[in-house]
């Protein structure tokens, strides 16, 4: 399963770096190679400390059902830990603005919350084609 998931982080990380980094280079005044190189290290960074983790925690929630509904659970689950990643973020980062002032909050990790459910997604997609390829040969 870990290799598995390795491949899924690799194929994800692979197809998030262009595009998240194309999309900040439209509203940022980095250098486009600076803002690559970051970009890379939070995506990196994120997918394996929490990515990762939250993907083996789906597998491990979704173990017992059938494959159709296994497959439709753990997107679901997916999705929730990509969506629950900016609560658990401004819980380490700053809780009293998550908390006194959620709204701005929420408006000021929007690019990330959508980033996060992508990458999510993403993740999911990888994890169920690499899990196909594997159990047809």
């Amino acid at each position: 399963m870990l290799l598995r998931k390795f491949y899924a982080f690799l194929l994800t990380t692979i197809c998030l770096i262009p595009i998240v980094t194309i999309t900040l280079s439209f509203t940022s005044t980095i250098s486009f190679t600076i803002l690559l190189l970051m970009v890379a290290l939070y995506v990196i960074g994120c997918l394996i400390s929490y990515g990762i983790p939250s993907s083996v925690l789906s597998d491990v929630l979704t173990y017992k059902l059938k494959p159709k509904n296994r497959k439709k659970s753990a997107l679901i689950w997916h999705l929730i830990f990509g969506f629950n990643f900016i609560f658990i973020l401004g819980l380490l980062a700053d809780p009293s603005k998550l908390m006194q002032e959620f709204n701005h909050y929420i408006a000021d990790m929007y690019g990330l919350l959508i980033a996060s459910v992508l990458a999510a997604f993403t993740l999911w997609f990888f994890d169920e084609r690499i899990r196909e390829k594997r159990s047809t040969h």
